[in-house]
């Protein structure tokens, strides 16, 4: 194994989802992530090392079918790029060519590392809950006045500070770590944590997570207070528990899950103020919230079926901004908070309908990574991630022959962790 590439690797999967650094300091149009500013020497790396690589028929069929849907796919957005309508704000190529520079980079990375990404994912997994933890402690920190944030930093470091949700009583905070929304850093969470679940079926120690690690990631999401987020983590432990059925230590396992729930759940309810919080959160805010995204996607519906050409190719790729302005006046980062709802009005439904293939496609052929398909679809009603390189990488690796035969070298259910 090249330790060298497993470090890389991991490095990758730590700063993909990553977004409120900005290296350029608010001097360029858009936001300059430590991921996007490294992905290019990531990219001349792993291209270096395949000039020599020798091509066979059977291996180019081999990715042909892996990745047909989603390349076909790509062909779409660029020909609804190509025919856009309206896009005032001249934002289509531009997120065209970012869509198209996560898709490639996602695909050259997982086959380019699918020997080494089973050991990188436990080391990723680790580093970024330590790193959000840390996160989350300094944004507390920040909000209770302990620490004061330098002009110098917020140039560099936006949206540091947690969100918040204000009731009757008290205000609901909402950690994010270093992720600028907190719906996406659960769900990023949700998904590395996934990863690292399905990679621990192997038999060497090294490559499984420990229970404490699933907890703590666990209570990180928790921390976001994300519906999404939280919901995609019970569906996680839901396939865990389908899979470990029949192995004794998963008893344990639930019982100290059980145990950590308790303990939370005394904590909160110990706390008037804190309890009329969530439930103002969980059971008032959830009606607002979703008829809001429930409007954007019966908005999204109507303007898919309103003529011919957006059925075909959609409006263009990246102009949601535009046809969301009612509910999102003045704002070039609003969309439809749907993925499905994205994919139909920008690029036709037979963009959408190859996206959801592809991620369906592993999970009917029995995919070590498979079962996070329904992770993606449940997180895809409400948000969107065509944005985030996470997002393209975990879906790749899902659709890998490579990783898949890796991972199904010597496959055996997990029986403890390092």
């Amino acid at each position: 194994m090249n330790s060298r590439q497993t470090i890389l690797a991991a490095v990758v999967l730590v700063l993909a989802p990553i977004d409120v650094i900005d290296l350029s300091g608010g001097s360029t149009s858009f936001r300059i992530t430590p991921f996007l500013a490294l992905s290019p020497l990531v990219v001349a790396y792993l291209v270096s090392g395949a000039i020599n690589d020798k091509f066979t028929l059977r291996s180019v069929r081999t990715f042909g079918g892996d990745h047909a849907l989603i390349l076909v796919c790509a062909v779409l957005i660029c020909l609804s790029t190509a025919l856009v309508g309206l896009d005032p704000a001249g934002l289509s190529l531009k997120r065209t060519v970012l869509f198209l520079w996560l898709l490639m980079f996602a695909i050259l990375f997982v086959e380019r590392t699918s020997h080494s990404i089973s050991e990188a994912i436990i080391v990723a997994v680790k580093a970024y809950i330590v790193i959000s933890l840390v996160a989350m402690l300094v944004q507390y920190l920040i909000l209770a006045g302990a620490v004061q944030v330098s002009p110098v930093i917020e140039r560099y470091l936006t949206d540091i500070t947690p969100g918040k949700v204000y009731g009757s009583v008290t205000e609901l905070i909402r950690f994010r770590g270093l992720v600028g929304d907190p719906n996406r850093s659960a769900v990023g969470l949700v998904l590395l944590l996934s990863l690292a679940y399905f990679v621990g079926n192997q038999p060497n120690s090294r490559k499984r997570l420990s229970l404490r690690w699933f907890v703590a990631g666990g209570a990180l999401v928790v921390a976001t207070v994300s519906r999404t987020g939280i919901a995609s983590l019970l569906i996680l432990g839901a396939i865990a528990l389908l899979r470990e059925r029949k192995t004794r230590t998963w008893y344990a396992y639930v019982a100290v899950a059980g145990l950590a729930c308790l303990v939370m759940a005394t904590v909160v309810l110990t706390s008037q103020e804190l309890t009329i919080a969530f439930s103002e959160f969980f059971l008032r805010t959830q009606s607002s919230s979703t008829s809001a995204h429930l409007s954007l996607l019966s908005h999204g519906l109507e303007l898919f079926l309103g003529d011919v050409k957006t059925v075909l190719i959609g409006k263009g790729w990246g102009t949601a901004y535009h046809y969301t302005e009612s509910f999102f006046p003045s704002n070039e980062h609003a969309n439809f908070h749907s993925a499905y709802a994205t994919f139909a009005v920008q690029a036709g439904f037979g963009a959408l309908l190859l996206y959801n293939l592809y991620i369906l496609r592993p999970l009917v052929k029995r995919h070590p990574f498979g079962s996070i398909a329904w992770i993606v679809l449940w997180a895809n009603i409400f948000y969107q991630y065509n944005a985030e390189a996470l997002h393209w990488i975990v879906l790749v690796a899902m659709n890998s022959t490579h990783v898949r035969s890796y991972v199904q070298k010597s496959v055996q259910s997990p029986r403890g962790g390092a």
